[in-house]
């Protein structure tokens, strides 16, 4: 069984991701140490906002726009078949792979075939041991996040599980499958045979573990050599925040000497009237006893912001250029519109980076493709850009 390990930045702590081996038959094969990889994975994206950006632009150009023949694929959810491209398009762009689940039903022949599609949330989907003949075990799906609840106490979180099976498309094991989720839901006696309604509307399914990282039992994301970057970024943007709401940012102190308290009173009064741009134009006329240092009298100090811009230029444009090339070498003027990015580039030369991204996340749109279509939904994805071979294959 492979082992990752990532050292990563969590305060003082080291973090390491572990895939550990289940210790009973029934349980689960946990993604990172603490079981709580992807989510910490997620956290961290939606916590940067040049991940973000970056999983959100790759999403959009590996789903492309739409699919070729579009149908109704979950009447309940009422999802078209791009519906589930972008689905899935949105967890291969931030935890490069995803959980689709396969509802069977009759065809016109009344013939098994997949008839229903959706996405579960990544996160929550774990792959349990395998049996005894080698075969995939199930496929749990939970918010595995949760750390307190009355039913995580009580059973342990196992009664909150939902257990679905992993893909197979063999029509006998389908069918075996069927009846044995109508025996468990609907307690018939025996001999008692059920309808292919009941078998259908017992089952419970199939889940597809599309994983682009096939080495390890869940994929490991784009983003995650770029895990402390993604971190830093994040904590720039607190320490700025931090030092707005809490810093000195050049606040202003004023120190007077050898006032009597009525006369700290009126001063205090009248600087307060002498703040504000309405009030620049102001004299204020103080008198006070002979003295030898005017300035020992009264004294206007404003104290220098805390926060250093060197310390954060050349570091912003490092961590920037690591998470997009993290992003399948994302071009930074299709992320960043700025006068000296998008609108500072001619057509064709973003056209060009247009083209140039999309052959970049040419694996990715060809693997969900091919997926789909061997679950039963013939799948050919328009890219944003159409190449001359895929206008002739869209036309055809």
């Amino acid at each position: 069984m492979a082992i990752v390990k990532k050292v990563r930045a969590q305060l003082v702590e080291l973090y390491t991701r572990i895939i550990s081996e289940p210790k009973e038959r029934n349980d689960i094969y946990t993604n990172g140490e603490d079981n709580l990889y992807p989510y910490e994975n997620d956290r961290a994206i939606n916590n940067s906002p040049t991940a973000t950006r970056a999983s959100q632009i790759m999403s959009k150009f590996i789903s492309g726009n739409g699919v070729v023949k579009d149908v109704l694929v979950n009447t309940k959810k009422q999802l078209m078949l791009s519906d589930v491209v972008d689905l899935i398009s949105e967890d291969v762009a931030k935890q490069n792979g995803a959980f689709i689940w396969v509802g069977y039903g009759l065809n016109e022949s009344g013939a098994i075939s997949a008839k229903t599609l959706d996405v579960f949330d990544y996160s929550h989907c774990r792959e349990s041991k395998e049996d005894d003949n080698d075969y995939k075990g199930k496929i749990y799906v939970k918010d595995y996040s949760e750390k307190k609840g009355f039913f995580v106490f009580r059973n342990n979180g196992s009664q909150s599980k939902k257990s679905y099976y992993p893909y197979n498309p063999d029509k006998s094991i389908i069918k075996a499958q069927m009846l044995a989720d109508a025996k468990a839901k609907l307690k018939k006696d025996e001999g008692e045979n059920y309808t292919v309604d009941e078998l259908v509307r017992c089952y419970r399914g199939q889940v597809f573990h599309l994983n682009f990282t096939p080495r390890y039992k869940y994929a490991l994301s784009k983003f995650d050599s770029v895990y402390n970057d993604m971190d830093s970024e994040y904590r720039f943007s607190l320490y700025v925040n931090t030092q707005m709401r809490e810093g000195f940012l050049g606040k202003t102190v004023v120190v007077t000497q050898g006032l009597d308290e009525e006369s700290e009173k009126v001063v205090k009064a009248d600087l307060a009237k002498w703040l504000g741009a309405e009030n620049s134009g102001n004299m204020y006329h103080l008198s006070v006893e002979q003295t030898e240092d005017l300035a020992n009298v009264i004294r206007i100090d404003q104290l220098k912001p805390q926060m250093d811009d060197k310390l954060f230029v050349e570091n912003d444009k490092r961590i920037r250029r690591n998470i997009l090339g993290a992003a399948n070498n994302l071009p930074e003027p299709l992320i960043y519109a700025s006068e000296g990015a998008l609108f500072g580039t001619s057509a064709d030369a973003y056209t060009e980076m247009k083209k140039f991204y999309q052959e970049q996340t040419e694996k990715e749109r060809d693997k969900i493709e091919k997926t789909l279509t061997n679950l039963g939904f013939d799948t050919i994805i328009k890219p944003i850009i159409p190449i001359q071979d895929d206008i002739k294959t869209i036309k055809e």
